[in-house]
């Protein structure tokens, strides 16, 4: 049973091989200042069936209070002059969209993803008051040095160990852009001193194109039922040896055990991670 399971994990690893061969596709971010234009691809949260969406407007580089726990940004009033500034600029369109830098918002103490959207929102309340359009989407950069495209299933930021600490989807749609997406658009757009125009039209990206595909949903609830079945097969003959005294007292009574707990852990996983998110 344990050689079966190995086999099914190597063909999700396969899986994963051929992602990191292939850039995302499908949504657009494409943003504009100093007569500088990038178009770059990005994805969604993943295994979130985000509503499909188009936004045009000014996105903002809002600054982020740093060396903090509270994951929280500066206050309108300490940046009032340049906000009143862009105030005029920003009633002409009807979508605001605020750039986060990963590692700038962690560094102010965020953990999650949800965080920064609680964060932002917070910014939006004051920017409303001074003529800008409401807060309707975020851009998230982040930087690696991996081959793999950011943003899949291993992302820290997604999920939260702490009840105090907000994770899941954020409120507010993001736009999750790759290390290569995200080096492009900070080697054009580092010096940016408030805000951009931009267009953005939301597609999942290659990681939910993938995980929220009708072929790996067949595959995970094949895998389910082989595991499932596997598993009932092995315990039955167990309780049947131990009724006829036949089970092992040996060190393989401990290997059979260990297996058992391993596969409900891993049935467990499979309902939650593979149908409880999407």
């Amino acid at each position: 049973m344990l050689s079966q399971l190995w086999t099914l994990r190597w063909l999700e690893a396969l899986l994963l091989v051929w992602l990191s061969c292939v850039r995302p596709a499908g949504a657009r971010l494409v943003a504009e200042w100093n007569g500088t234009t990038i178009d770059v691809p990005t994805s969604d949260f993943f295994m979130h069936r985000t509503p499909y969406y188009e936004r045009n407007g000014v996105a903002i580089l809002w600054p982020w209070i740093g060396n903090s726990t509270e994951c929280t940004m500066h206050p309108v009033a300490s940046n009032l002059r340049l906000a009143k500034m862009y105030a005029t600029r920003a009633t002409q369109y009807q979508d605001l969209a605020f750039v986060v830098y990963w590692p700038t918002a962690f560094n102010a103490g965020c953990k999650t993803l949800a965080q920064v959207g609680l964060a932002t929102q917070e910014v939006d309340k004051e920017l409303q008051n001074l003529g800008y359009p409401p807060l309707n989407l975020i851009v998230m950069l982040a930087f690696s040095n991996d081959e793999t495209p950011l943003w899949g299933r291993t992302t820290v930021m997604y999920y939260s160990a702490s009840t105090s600490v907000p994770d899941g989807p954020p409120d507010v749609d993001m736009m999750l852009l790759d290390q290569q997406s995200s080096r492009t658009f900070d080697q054009n757009f580092h010096s940016v001193p408030f805000a951009l125009s931009f267009s953005a039209t939301q597609e999942p990206g290659s990681w939910n194109d993938v995980y929220l595909s009708t072929g790996y949903t067949v595959y995970s609830w094949f895998l389910f039922v082989l595991v499932l079945a596997a598993f009932a097969y092995a315990l039955a003959r167990f309780i049947v040896s131990l009724r006829l005294k036949m089970a092992p007292r040996d060190l393989r009574l401990c290997i059979v055990v260990v297996t058992f707990i391993y596969c409900t852990i891993l049935l467990a996983y499979y309902v939650v991670t593979d149908t409880s998110l999407a």
